[in-house]
């Protein structure tokens, strides 16, 4: 089994639980919790298929619609100096964890394109998964939904629960590949996607499962308002046109590239790289 990570949401995660943390003043909290994630679910899932995707560099989603994530610049406006540099520190951290300290460690499956996110690096990677083989997405992220079928499945890191194509079925009564019009009509608060006012998920489900009285208010609306959701389905369908292919591999994962990036950054509480290693085969030096 493979794991598609988030490792966006996993970074951003690590920041509120160790993101205090420091070695010889320098911020490691996000490395360190990241990597202690890592471990946990090499042990949850007997696996050492790690898949890291990240995002890079701002979204082409952005020359479609201007206002997508326009609330994170919003906010980003409201903060104070010392606010403003920790945010600094954060993504620092996170480049260099994509950019050295993975590669340091021998993790090959390190993805990112310019103007992608993370939710297109893992759908490419499901549309491509290779015959015969399987995935589980790590993310909290619902757009995630639609990329569910026989061979992919969603963890949820806050609920420690599986989501399967058929739990999903279970759950909302549509196929997974529908997911992408509930988006769309929905529209997506945490993304500044703004859908059909007063239709969330839940209605829009209705919507699609032919629940909705033809006389309601709302059942008018999203006829009358088609545009919004033509204009959101390309914003929500996964992965966004452009998106180029990404060819698994194996790692090589090493052991004095552990030992010294946990020297470095005071790392040694994680314990050995070994943890992480495929049983029966010797690590690299």
């Amino acid at each position: 089994t493979w794991l598609f990570l988030d490792s966006p949401y996993l970074c951003w995660r690590a920041y509120h639980t160790t993101g205090h943390l420091s070695y010889n003043s320098i911020p490691t909290g996000i490395v360190f919790g990241y990597l202690k994630t890592l471990l946990d679910l090499q042990d949850n899932f007997v696996t050492t298929k790690l898949v890291h995707c990240f995002d890079k560099g701002p979204s082409k989603r952005i020359e479609l619609y201007p206002e997508y994530k326009g609330n994170r610049k919003h906010k980003s406006n409201d903060l104070s100096e010392d606010e403003i540099m920790k945010l600094k520190a954060v993504k620092n951290q996170i480049i260099k964890l994509r950019k050295e300290y993975l590669p340091e460690i021998g993790a090959k499956n390190v993805f990112s394109q310019y103007g992608f996110e993370a939710d297109d690096v893992i759908a490419s990677l499901c549309n491509g998964l290779p015959e015969g083989h399987e995935a589980v997405i790590v993310s909290e992220d619902h757009d995630l939904y639609q990329l569910l079928n026989s061979k992919i499945r969603i963890y949820s890191p806050r609920s420690k629960k599986i989501i399967s194509e058929e739990s999903f079925k279970r759950e909302w009564g549509i196929n997974p590949s529908e997911w992408v019009m509930v988006k769309a009509l929905a529209g997506c608060s945490s993304d500044h996607i703004k859908g059909i006012k007063g239709v969330g998920e839940k209605t829009a489900v209705k919507h699609l499962r032919n629940e909705l009285k033809q006389s309601s208010k709302v059942y008018s609306k999203i006829l009358t308002e088609y545009s919004i959701t033509e204009r959101n389905l390309p914003l929500v369908r996964l992965p966004f046109p452009g998106t180029k292919d990404f060819v698994l591999v194996e790692d090589r994962l090493s052991q004095s590239g552990w030992e010294s990036l946990s020297d470095r950054l005071g790392l040694k509480s994680l314990g050995s790289l070994r943890r992480l290693l495929p049983f029966n085969t010797k690590y690299a030096e």
